[in-house]
């Protein structure tokens, strides 16, 4: 069962790696984000599952296996439990702001007026810029403002991309 799960998230990324070229050319970029939001549940829920014990890693592929969301013993293993635990335990700091990004794009938000009369990124918190652009500056050499607009987020999303990309794959030949 886990060669089928990794086979999955594989699958997944690679059509995500092609689709998000695509979506760059066409400039859909509302889909860009859900994209790039899309690898990084893979790559949490890759990290995670690979921390838990053999009994608790059979119940998760139980469950892929069944279309089911994952359950812990009580509860719903949800998508911000996994997140903090990218950002906790394998320190990836960058992974809550991309997450919270993402899933403006999945559900309705300002991000899919990107085009219109409202700057879609000005409600990103001060604190969130300056882990965004340390990020953007370190790991993909690229230097934006602190007042970054979704213009200059669009230039680096295939870089981000890539990156999440990168990290996905390696995890899934660790």
């Amino acid at each position: 069962m886990t060669k089928s799960f990794y086979e999955a998230i594989k699958k997944r990324s690679d059509e995500n790696e092609k689709a998000l070229q695509w979506l760059l050319n066409e400039r859909i970029y509302s889909l860009v984000g859900s994209i790039i939001r899309m690898e990084l549940d893979s790559l949490f829920r890759l990290c995670y599952f690979k921390v838990q014990s053999e009994p608790i890693k059979k119940q998760l592929l139980q469950q892929f296996m069944k279309g089911q969301r994952w359950r812990g013993e009580k509860d719903l293993i949800s998508d911000r439990t996994m997140v903090q635990y990218l950002t906790g335990q394998l320190l990836l700091d960058w992974a809550t702001p991309i997450y919270d990004i993402g899933c403006a794009f999945i559900h309705l938000s300002p991000y899919h007026d990107w085009g219109g009369v409202n700057e879609p990124t000005r409600n990103i918190n001060i604190e969130i810029r300056r882990v965004i652009v340390e990020h953007i500056k370190v790991h993909h050499h690229v230097e934006l403002e602190e007042g970054f607009t979704f213009e200059d987020l669009v230039s680096v999303a295939s870089d981000v991309f890539g990156k999440i990309r990168g990290n996905l794959l390696y995890e899934l030949n660790k």
